[in-house]
C-alpha cells in the first residue's frame, strides 16, 4: 500500500479499528481515561506496522504505552498478554491492509 493510500486508510477506518480491536482484548483500553489520552500513540503503532514492525515491536510499544499509566503491572501476566495482543494486532493489520509485517 502507498503512503498516500495508507493515510486514506487510515482517516477513513484504520483508526477506528484498532481502537476498537485493543478496546476489545488489551486491558489497558478498558479505562476510558487511558484509552483518551493515547490516542495519538494508535497511528504511531500504526506507522510502525506499515513501516514493517514485527510482534516484538508491537509488544514492546503496546509494553510501552501501558506502563506510562501503570508502571507496577509488570512481569509474566502482563508480557503474555502484550504479547497475545500484539499477535492479534499483526494479523488484523495483514488482513485489511495485505501488507505483511514481519511476525517474529
Amino acid at each position: 500500500m502507498q503512503l498516500g493510500e495508507w493515510h486514506e486508510w487510515w482517516k477513513r477506518s484504520g483508526a477506528r479499528q484498532l481502537d476498537e480491536l485493543l478496546h476489545q482484548s488489551w486491558d489497558p483500553f478498558q479505562d476510558d481515561s487511558f484509552r483518551l489520552d493515547t490516542q495519538d500513540q494508535l497511528v504511531v503503532l500504526a506507522r510502525n506496522l506499515h513501516e514493517g514492525a514485527t510482534r516484538i515491536d508491537v509488544q514492546a510499544f503496546l509494553h510501552d504505552l501501558r506502563r506510562t499509566q501503570w508502571p507496577d503491572r509488570v512481569g509474566r501476566k502482563w508480557t503474555t498478554r502484550d504479547r497475545v495482543v500484539a499477535e492479534k494486532v499483526l494479523a488484523w493489520y495483514r488482513e485489511v491492509t495485505g501488507e505483511q509485517p514481519v511476525d517474529k
